[in-house]
């Protein structure tokens, strides 16, 4: 596939694997063919994932990444380290994400990381999934959070603080990619609070919730009928018929609030600001 860059998240490989000395047992690890199953809403993530792919060639890595939106759980190779990579909502992550990960099939050990970015704190994903992926045969061998610009409900952006934010935030996972391949990593966990939350999290209520307090909605004659946000949606809650046609699956990644590009879609009795890490995110 095609070559790397900042606006676009594709396929790298490198023919080279990486021996560690071993921090995760006892014997060397062999740090080779990683891949990432990933989302990004407005390009955080992206940006993310893609410096760690990055990284990881550099150290000879093989690595591929793959959306999450577009993968079957079910057919995931479990022959190859997992990486797992996706924004905060909600405390932990968005509904579809959570159930991708908890539809993984079976494990006899095979290695998992995660990263997540947010703005501030999630608090009910970190432990909780490594109780998951633990049950299912799994070994965590390192989670990693990065504080990147928030996307949420904006009245204001501050470009020189974002832009200082994603520049630590790549540094950030740079270093973290680093640390894998030299196995200096670790998955901790803190039982019952953060549970109790990944179950709110992970049920139907809080998303119902939000949906009711933020509406989306679209201002018809802005609209050009383009697309774009049927496409972008991960969740298929955009339709294009004899216009563009809203569900009720809505799970407010602000994927097409941001990259509408006539601005047509919008929150109901609310004027947000649009922020995108990237000018496009991978579509294909």
């Amino acid at each position: 596939m095609g070559k790397l860059n900042r606006d676009t998240l594709v396929e790298s490989r490198c023919g080279n694997n990486y021996e560690s000395s071993d921090f995760y047992g006892g014997n060397k690890l062999k740090f080779k063919d990683v891949v990432f199953y990933y989302f990004s809403g407005t390009g955080n993530t992206q940006l993310i994932v893609k410096k760690m792919c990055d990284t990881f060639h550099e150290l000879g890595v093989d690595v591929s990444a793959f959306k999450i939106n577009e993968t079957d759980p079910e057919k995931v190779d479990v022959s190859k380290i997992i990486g797992l990579a996706f924004p905060i909502a909600a405390q932990a992550s968005y509904k579809f994400i959570l159930e991708f990960i908890e539809k993984l099939p079976e494990s006899n050990g095979t290695k998992v990381f995660m990263v997540d970015t947010l703005a501030g704190f999630s608090g009910a994903i970190i432990g909780p999934l490594r109780k998951i992926l633990n049950n299912k045969g799994y070994e965590t061998i390192g989670a990693h959070e990065i504080i990147m610009p928030n996307n949420f409900c904006l009245k204001k952006i501050n470009e020189n603080a974002d832009r200082i934010k994603i520049e630590r935030g790549l540094s950030s996972a740079r270093k973290y990619a680093i640390d894998l391949v030299e196995g200096r990593t670790s998955w901790g966990r803190i039982p019952f609070f953060p549970d109790l939350m990944y179950r709110i999290t992970a049920s139907k209520y809080p998303w119902e919730f939000l949906r009711k307090m933020i509406p989306i909605e679209l201002e018809k004659e802005k609209c050009t009928s383009c697309g774009l946000c049927v496409k972008l949606c991960p969740v298929g809650n955009i339709t294009l018929e004899d216009g563009i046609v809203f569900s009720d699956k809505c799970q407010l990644c602000m994927r097409c609030f941001s990259y509408c590009p006539t601005e047509a879609i919008g929150f109901k009795n609310k004027q947000y600001l649009r922020y995108k890490a990237v000018k496009k995110l991978q579509l294909n």
